[in-house]
C-alpha cells in the first residue's frame, strides 16, 4: 500500500509545472537581455564608434540564435507541438547559418554578389518558418485547409506584384539582374503568406489572438517591416554593416521564441474547420484586385514584363481558388442533400427519400407494378422502455440491416421514423406478398443484449399501385392501413384493397368514427354530473362487431 498522502501527487505536478515556467522565464530574461544589448550596440554604440566585428557580430549572432533553446524545450516536453517548434528552430537555425555566411564570405567579396550564397539560407529559413507556422495553424484550420493555405500564396504573390511595381525598375537600375530582383522580392512575399495564415486561423476566435498567437504575428509584422526597409536600401543602393533591418529580424526571431513560452499555446485542441469566413472570401477578392490594377497600371507607365508576370501567377491562383470554393460549396450542398434525405440511426433513406421515390416510379409506364410495403414492429415500445433508448437504437439498426439484407436488389428498404419502415419494389402483388412473408421471417430471429434474448414482432401493410390517379399519399395511406388491419387482427400481413373498394371503406369507415366520436362526446358529459348513468352502445357495420357500456 503506497504511503502517499492524498493530494500530494497533484501537488507535486504543480509544483513541477511552477519550476518548469519559472525557469521558461528565466531563460527567456537572459534572451530579452542579449537583444536589448544588440539593441545598444546598434543604435548607441555603432553611430559613435563604428562596427566592430568580434563584439557586434557575435552578439547579433547570439542574440538571433539564443530563442532556438525555448523553441526545441516546448517540442521536448509536449509532443503535440515537436513538429511545428522543431521546423520553427530550424528556421532560426539556418538564419543563423546565413548570417554567418554572409558576415566571413559575401561580405568580404567586392563587390558583395547578389543574390549571395547567404541567400539560399535565408530562403531555406523562411521556407522553414512557413512550415512551422502551418503546422501551428493547422489545429485551427480542422486540419489542413487547401483554401485557406492558398489565400496566404495569393496574397503574397499580390503584394509581390505590387511591391514590383514599385521597386522594380529602381532595383534593375540599381544593377540588379531579374533573378537578384526575385529573390529580393521573395523576401516580403513569404512574410505575407506567414501573416495571412496566422490571422486565419483566428477565424475561429473571432480574430482574438492568444498570447501565443499575438506574439507570432508581430514576429512576422517584424520580418515584413525589415525585408520592406531592406528592399528600400537595395534600390536606393545604400547598405550599411548593421543597420535597423538587421535589428528588425533579431526582434522577431525574439517574439517567436517568446511564444514558445507562452502557456496558452500548449493546450492545443483541434477545432472546427473553418468555413464561411469572410477573410476567405475578403483575401481573394482583394488579392485579384491587386493584381488586375498592377497588370492595367503596368501597360499605362510601361513597366518590365516581370512585373506582370506576379500579378498574373496571382490572378490564376485567384481563378484556381473560385474554382475550389465552387467545388466545396457543391459538396457541402450535395451532404445537405443527402443528410436531409437519410435516416441518420440506420444510414436508410428516410420518409422525405421515400415519398420522392415513389413518385419518381409512379411517372414510369409501368405504374402498375409499384408497389410498398409498410412495417409497424409489434413489442418494440416495451422493449424500448423497458432496457431503455441505447438497446432501442441497436434493436432498430440490427433490424434495418436484417430487412435490407433479405430484400436485397429486389426493393429499396426505407425507415419512417420511430420503429416503422417501409420497402419499395417493382413486382407484382403475389412477389410483394413473398418479400414481405420473408421479412417477416427475419423478425422472428431473437436479439441479444448482454446475455438477455429480445424478440420482436412485425405488422405489414402492403399496397400496390392501381389507377391513373394513384400518387404517393395514397399509395401509403393504403398500405398504412392495410398494416393497422394487420395488427388490429394479428395476422402479420395485410393486403390492401383497390381504390374503389378502398373508397366504400373510407365511407364505411367515417360513419363508425362519427358515432363514435358522438358516444365519447356524450359520455363524457354525463360524466360531469353526480346523478347521471351514461348508457351507450356501439355497432360496427363495416366489420360486424358491436361494444356496450354502461
Amino acid at each position: 500500500m503506497s504511503s502517499e498522502r492524498p493530494g500530494t501527487g497533484s501537488r507535486q505536478r504543480k509544483h513541477l509545472g511552477f519550476d518548469l515556467q519559472l525557469r521558461d522565464w528565466k531563460l527567456q530574461s537572459m534572451i530579452t537581455l542579449s537583444v536589448l544589448a544588440c539593441l545598444v550596440t546598434t543604435f548607441v554604440i555603432y553611430p559613435h564608434h563604428g562596427y566592430h566585428f568580434s563584439l557586434d557580430g557575435a552578439l547579433y549572432l547570439v542574440a538571433s540564435t539564443a530563442p532556438i533553446i525555448p523553441m526545441v524545450l516546448v517540442g521536448r516536453r509536449f509532443p503535440t507541438l515537436r513538429r511545428p517548434w522543431q521546423y520553427m528552430a530550424a528556421g532560426v537555425a539556418l538564419n543563423a547559418v546565413a548570417n554567418v555566411i554572409f558576415a566571413l564570405h559575401d561580405q568580404l567579396m567586392k563587390p558583395v554578389p547578389n543574390p549571395a550564397p547567404s541567400d539560399v539560407f535565408y530562403l531555406l529559413s523562411y521556407c522553414s518558418f512557413i512550415i512551422g507556422v502551418a503546422l501551428l495553424t493547422q489545429g485551427s484550420f480542422g486540419g489542413v485547409r487547401l483554401s485557406v493555405r492558398l489565400d496566404g500564396v495569393i496574397a503574397g504573390l499580390a503584394v509581390a506584384s505590387l511591391v514590383s511595381f514599385a521597386w522594380f525598375s529602381p532595383l534593375q537600375a540599381a544593377g540588379g539582374s531579374t533573378i537578384h530582383i526575385v529573390v529580393d522580392l521573395a523576401y516580403p512575399m513569404f512574410d505575407l503568406v506567414m501573416l495571412v495564415w496566422l490571422v486565419a486561423a483566428l477565424a475561429p476566435q473571432r480574430f482574438r489572438p492568444n498570447l501565443s498567437t499575438g506574439l507570432l504575428i508581430a514576429g512576422v509584422l517584424w520580418f515584413i517591416v525589415g525585408d520592406v526597409i531592406h528592399v528600400n536600401q537595395l534600390a536606393a543602393n545604400s547598405t550599411s554593416a548593421l543597420s535597423f533591418a538587421d535589428v528588425t529580424f533579431v526582434i522577431g526571431i525574439w517574439l517567436m521564441g517568446l511564444a514558445a513560452s507562452a502557456q496558452d499555446r500548449r493546450n492545443v485542441v483541434e477545432r472546427s474547420a473553418l468555413s464561411g469566413t469572410s477573410l476567405s472570401v475578403a483575401v481573394p477578392v482583394v488579392s485579384g484586385a491587386i493584381a488586375i490594377g498592377v497588370i492595367a497600371a503596368r501597360w499605362l507607365w510601361n513597366r518590365p514584363p516581370e512585373v506582370g508576370g506576379l500579378a498574373l501567377a496571382a490572378l490564376a491562383l485567384v481563378v484556381g481558388r473560385m474554382w475550389l470554393a465552387l467545388r466545396v460549396e457543391r459538396r457541402l450542398v450535395l451532404s445537405t442533400t443527402v443528410d436531409a434525405r437519410t435516416d441518420s440511426l440506420t444510414n436508410l433513406p428516410n420518409r422525405r427519400n421515400l415519398f420522392e421515390r415513389i413518385d419518381e416510379l409512379l411517372r414510369l409506364e409501368k405504374r402498375e407494378h409499384v408497389g410498398v410495403i409498410l412495417i409497424d414492429l409489434d413489442g418494440f415500445k416495451e422493449v424500448n422502455d423497458t432496457l431503455g433508448h441505447a438497446v432501442g437504437d441497436s434493436l432498430l439498426s440490427i433490424i434495418s440491416h436484417r430487412f435490407a439484407a433479405r430484400l436485397g436488389s429486389r426493393g429499396i428498404l426505407t425507415r419512417l421514423g420511430g420503429d416503422e419502415f417501409a420497402a419499395i419494389c417493382i413486382c407484382s402483388e403475389v412477389e410483394l406478398v413473398t418479400i414481405a412473408m420473408e421479412l417477416l421471417s427475419t423478425t422472428r430471429e431473437p436479439y441479444a443484449f448482454d446475455g438477455l434474448m429480445v424478440t420482436v414482432g412485425a405488422s405489414m401493410g402492403i399496397a400496390v399501385a392501381d389507377g391513373d390517379t394513384e400518387d404517393p399519399y395514397q399509395l401509403l395511406h393504403r398500405a398504412d392501413k392495410a398494416m393497422y388491419e394487420a395488427k388490429r387482427t394479428q395476422c402479420g400481413i395485410r393486403v390492401s384493397q383497390s381504390p374503389s373498394a378502398e373508397q366504400c371503406s373510407d365511407r364505411n369507415d367515417s360513419q363508425v368514427s362519427t358515432t363514435e366520436f358522438e358516444a365519447s362526446t356524450r359520455l363524457r358529459l354525463a360524466s360531469q354530473r353526480d346523478d347521471s348513468v351514461a348508457k351507450y352502445q356501439v355497432i360496427d357495420h363495416a366489420f360486424g362487431w358491436s361494444a356496450h357500456q354502461e
